[in-house]
């Protein structure tokens, strides 16, 4: 079945669009990998004096095909505007360069989102599950004063996780950077409560939630005992939903191992 490809650039990239075109074309052969999660694969490419990182979101069912082509924007395409979006209101995230389509008869088929690769940058992931990272309460602390700016401009990072903040240091300072886009929200007015519930995913470690706690009540004008028990509660129960997926994952794959056998 015939299919066309629907490109979209920022204006600063537009002279790149036959060099990147010539990289999504050659993504499954070409490239360096950063991240192979399966569904979703992010390479990286050198192009001139340019460095760009190239996501392929997991091939839709056939459902999701005709929705995203029709009805919901797809994953590379908000990528793409919130990344735009996130800039306007001065959040860092890696300069948006261009958003593919790969279009059929039935929808589409797959999507690329197109960034700037972050050479020197570590995630904030690196921070938390470091032993003894240089700097740790101060980078975290500093994530809680951004994440509490976005609050206050009523964004709302459904993937607020460690892995999905890259943080650059220059001097004393420190540049965050959101990745993972394709999940978030804008004009969501948030209670206190939903705030600190935004932070549930961040980590399971107590002392790194005592941290985010404190600057956050300091930013919030209230005593840290008044939020704790929230982001603990919050925080408590998202790790514990995780832990129960695991483990009806892994018994569900000793099930069809044992299914095999027989």
């Amino acid at each position: 079945m015939q299919s066309f490809m629907k490109g979209v650039y920022s204006k600063q990239y537009e002279a790149l669009k036959p060099a990147v075109e010539k990289l999504i074309e050659h993504f499954n052969t070409e490239g360096v990998f950063l991240y192979n999660g399966g569904r979703n694969m992010v390479k990286y490419f050198p192009l001139g004096d340019l460095t760009v990182n190239i996501k392929s979101f997991k091939v839709p069912n056939a459902f999701n095909k005709w929705v995203y082509r029709y009805i919901r924007k797809s994953k590379a395409r908000r990528s793409f505007e919130y990344a735009q979006t996130l800039l306007q209101h001065g959040i860092g995230t890696p300069a948006p360069i261009a958003y593919f389509e790969i279009r059929g008869w039935f929808g589409i088929t797959s999507s690329f989102y197109c960034s700037k690769h972050l050479s020197k940058s570590f995630t904030l992931r690196e921070v938390i599950d470091g032993d003894d990272y240089p700097d740790a309460e101060n980078i975290i602390r500093r994530y809680t004063r951004l994440m509490y700016l976005m609050h206050e401009k009523q964004i709302y990072f459904k993937d607020n996780s460690a892995g999905n903040f890259l943080i650059e240091k220059e001097g004393e300072n420190y540049h965050f950077y959101l990745v993972d886009l394709n999940r978030m929200a804008f004009g969501k007015k948030m209670n206190v409560e939903q705030r600190l519930e935004n932070f549930s995913r961040m980590t399971s470690n107590d002392m790194v939630t005592r941290i985010i706690n404190d600057e956050y009540a300091l930013l919030l004008g209230k005593p840290a005992s008044a939020t704790m028990q929230i982001i603990e509660q919050k925080t408590a129960a998202f790790w514990k939903s995780i832990e129960k997926k695991r483990a009806f994952k892994a018994r569900w794959k000793r099930l069809i191992a044992l299914f095999k056998r027989t």
